[in-house]
């Protein structure tokens, strides 16, 4: 069970996250071929007492590649920050947060140059949209289909 840490005990802004490095870790087993790249970079997973807005949304959570003086004192390449906030907010699950630790984990890809070197990257999402744009003007574009055949293959649609 994921113990969310109410927003007024934190001393900070952030907090440690064992549980949340746990999940971290459990999911980097559970999916080898999304996750398989994570142990050669070193993330930290931690709790944020409020959520940042985007675009006038409370955000769940956030994956940052940290550099300069965020990554030295941070010591680690990328940071991901659960808003507990928003994570009593919304009332989930343990299964829902294991999704949205397992969401942040996805920004971090993983790409080859032409040497053969690798690295680690962050990665914007495959899509987006409006719901309305969907509803109104169907799959007008390649991406959108391919989200539904996700979504029917996850037994969604």
């Amino acid at each position: 069970h994921v113990r969310v840490p109410h927003p007024d005990t934190f001393e900070a802004d952030f907090a440690p996250a064992s549980d949340l490095t746990d999940l971290y870790e459990q999911l980097i087993q559970d999916y080898p071929e999304t996750h398989g790249h994570l142990p050669m970079v070193e993330v930290k997973v931690v709790w944020k007492a409020k959520a940042t807005k985007k675009h006038g949304q409370k955000q769940l959570g956030y994956c940052a590649k940290l550099s300069g003086a965020a990554r030295y004192f941070a010591e680690c390449d990328f940071l991901i920050w659960i808003g507990a906030d928003s994570v009593l907010d919304a009332e989930l699950t343990d299964s829902q947060i294991r999704a949205a630790v397992s969401h942040e984990m996805r920004h971090i890809g993983w790409v080859t140059d032409e040497d053969g070197e690798g690295k680690a990257v962050i990665l914007g999402h495959d899509f987006e949209l409006f719901f309305s744009e969907v509803r109104e003007l169907g799959a007008w574009q390649e991406f959108i289909s391919k989200a539904a055949d996700c979504f029917e293959q996850a037994g969604l649609l």
